[in-house]
This record gives structure tokens, sequence and C-alpha cells, in this order.
């Protein structure tokens, strides 16, 4: 997945909840539209601040586009190829958290359940790989890697037309990969976010902002990830101990 975050002056923001594959309940959907102009996505669209879904955004990207055989690994070897010796970080999680990104146990602290590696990208990807075709449990999870500063060799071919000619404050774009079946928790980011996914399936559950309250959030500064991250185990709500979760959850 890539996103491009950025802000603009009088924004407001949502919170995510990041997840591939967990079995939600029914709620309402996110409106969904082809790709606007740029005049249009600006005058019309952000103003609305409301979450939306363009199909096809970024079809026609050059990375999208890798040479040679076709199959479910012909972007990754792509991407390979261009960034073999490239160290990146990434986390691996534990079987027993089954893909759950979030906090460790809180009698440990406030630190997150996955642990951080670095390693040559061609390394990351073996791994990855490996993971997909024998699982043992040990999910990756490359997160946030900053394009121009960590892979500049991704940012020719990465392009989003609705914000050409568009002077943004902080605008960057960054990578995540993953093994599948992961499940990041409620989060907050502090950027706009548009994100486009290059391959797979990515779910997200939405919550306005004046839900915040409601979602016990963690320590502002030092949460897992660099982000404010919920305390709510969105899997399995423990509403006796979180009543206002319930709250959220009808606003989602």
């Amino acid at each position: 997945m890539l996103s491009h975050a950025f802000s603009t002056p009088g924004e407001r923001d949502v919170l995510s909840l990041s997840e591939p594959r967990a079995e939600v309940a029914v709620m309402a959907r996110v409106q969904e539209r082809d790709v606007p102009s740029p005049d249009e996505f600006w005058q019309t669209i952000y103003p609305a601040q409301q979450p939306v879904v363009f199909r096809g955004a970024g079809r026609r990207w050059e990375i999208l586009q890798p040479p040679g055989p076709s199959g479910d690994y012909a972007l990754l070897d792509h991407i390979t190829a261009i960034l073999g010796d490239r160290q990146v970080n990434f986390g691996i999680g534990l079987p027993m958290h089954g893909g759950y990104m979030s906090y460790a146990d809180l009698e440990d602290g406030f630190a997150s359940n996955v642990a951080q590696m670095q390693r040559r990208f061609a390394q990351f990807a073996r791994e990855l790989k490996r993971e997909i075709e024998h699982p043992t449990g040990h999910y990756l999870y490359a997160h946030s890697i900053a394009v121009s500063s960590d892979v500049p060799e991704l940012l020719p071919m990465l392009d989003a037309p609705i914000l050409r000619d568009k002077e943004l404050k902080g605008g960057h774009w960054r990578v995540w990969m993953g093994s599948a079946g992961h499940l990041l928790n409620t989060h907050f980011d502090a950027f706009q976010n548009l994100v486009f996914v290059a391959q797979g399936t990515k779910r997200f559950r939405l919550f306005p902002p004046d839900q915040y309250a409601n979602l016990y959030p963690g320590p502002f500064d030092n949460g897992p990830f660099r982000a404010t991250v919920s305390m709510v185990d969105p899997r399995q709500p423990d509403t006796a101990r979180y009543p206002r979760y319930a709250r959220a959850l009808a606003a989602a």
C-alpha cells in the first residue's frame, strides 16, 4: 500500500482502524466514485471532509507495470529489483497475537507488540514470500517507509494527478507492505491521507472526530507506531471496561 499524507490549514481528521481481513459488523459504507479532476477534488470533495473511495486512481502508475511475467509476486519482484540492497525497517509479530498490532501487555508498559528489525529489502521480500507460502504465524509488516528519504528510487514512479499544482504542507509518500491478515488497532493520523492500494485488499473502519473520547486513546506522545492508539481491542471489545466504545462503533 502506498499513501500520500499531507495537511492543509483548517483541516480535521478521522480516526481509522486498518484491517485487511478481519470480519466486522455491517455498518455504513464509504462513498465510491470515479477519479475526479484536480479542480473537482479541491473545490468540492476535499472541503466536504468525508471519506471517499476513488476506483483506479493509480492504474497507470509505472510501478504497477512490472516487466517480465505476471503473477502474485510480479510487483514485489519488480520493487525488489529496484531496492534490493536498500535497508528498510519492518516489524515481526508473534503467532499468539494473530496478526493484531497494538500495545504489548500493559504490565510491560505502552510499547508495541511488534518486534522491529532492519534488513536489506531483498531479505525482507524473501521472508515475506516464505511467510505467505509457508505460514508460521510470524506476520511481517513494513510500516510507513518514507519514500523520499528511505527508498527514493520509487519516487519517479508515483503520481497522484489530483495533487498536482497544489502546494501542500508536509506532503510525502510512504509505503506499507505486509504478509496479509494483520490488523492495526484504531489510531489517529496527524495528516490527511490519500491511500493507494497497489495489490491485495485493505479495509478501514473510520470514526468521526467527535468519537475520540469514546475510543479511549492511549498516551498521546509515545503510542505504538508513532501514533495515538486506542486502548480497546476491536476484535473483542471489553464493553464492561470501555463502555463508551459502543457509542463510537455505532457512529463508525
